[in-house]
């Protein structure tokens, strides 16, 4: 199993524990999940930093709907749909 596809699965067992225990529980972890993808991101190249770049955006629409549910405020630093600037940009023009 590579990195992505770890990360993938991840994301589907914070969305089972979100349902079971609620989104506090489960934020911070989502926002580190988040770093860890930045970090890929900023070392991989082509198709996977492609699919990186996707992960990354349902990630941090997780955290945002986490946020959203949990009433709690969203770290700057990840924002709610923890793009930078030149991510952004990427998803524009897609």
């Amino acid at each position: 199993m590579n990195p992505i596809e770890h990360l993938q699965r991840v994301r589907l067992v914070l969305v089972e524990s979100d349902n079971l225990l609620g989104p506090r529980p489960v934020i911070s972890t989502v926002h580190e999940q988040i770093r860890i993808i930045q970090q890929l991101r900023s070392t991989t190249t082509g198709a996977d930093r492609r699919a990186l770049l996707h992960l990354q955006a349902q990630y941090g629409e997780f955290a945002s709907w986490l946020h959203h549910d949990g009433e709690t405020s969203v770290p700057h630093s990840t924002g709610p749909i923890a793009l930078s600037s030149g991510l952004r940009r990427q998803v524009i023009r897609r």
